[in-house]
């Protein structure tokens, strides 16, 4: 349970949150600066889209429709906490098994790139984001999950 509610706060709000304060902050600093824009918001796309996939129901809105706007954070908030819930519940089971938990990586990195190619096609954003992700399960399963050398207490 610990891993589901963590990923759901951590993975469901936090990385919203985060891809919101750093796009304020972005548009802040380059203000004035259109080219600088265009570029930083092509990788900062394709790193929201492969952590926070649901941001896909952002959808554009007609100047003024706040309300339009605030549904569709919303919703794109809540599936992406289930989303996060869902891969701590599955992180969770994988920490049982070595097979598991090499399958759930390759099965979390392939779903990553199948959004990247659909949304972007941004390689580089795609191999560092594959490689935050690998450590952070790698971490996850060092701490959590079983090694061959733990057995059971005699």
């Amino acid at each position: 349970m610990k891993f589901v509610i963590g990923f759901a706060l951590i993975g469901g709000i936090g990385i919203p949150a985060f891809f919101i304060a750093l796009w304020a902050l972005t548009r802040a600093v380059l203000e004035g600066n259109a080219d600088a824009l265009y570029e930083v918001s092509a990788w900062y796309e394709a790193f929201r889209v492969m952590l926070w996939p649901s941001s896909l129901f952002i959808v554009v809105r007609a100047a003024g429709d706040a309300a339009g706007e605030t549904r569709d954070l919303l919703i794109a908030v809540l599936t992406n906490i289930g989303v996060y819930a869902l891969l701590g519940g599955a992180t969770a089971l994988a920490c049982r098994n070595r097979i598991a938990e090499v399958a759930l990586v390759i099965i979390v990195l392939t779903l990553v790139y199948a959004v990247n190619a659909f949304w972007s096609s941004h390689l580089a954003s795609f191999l560092i984001t594959a490689a935050i992700v690998a450590i952070v399960f790698v971490a996850l399963f060092r701490k959590y999950g079983r090694t061959p050398n733990t057995s059971p207490s005699a």
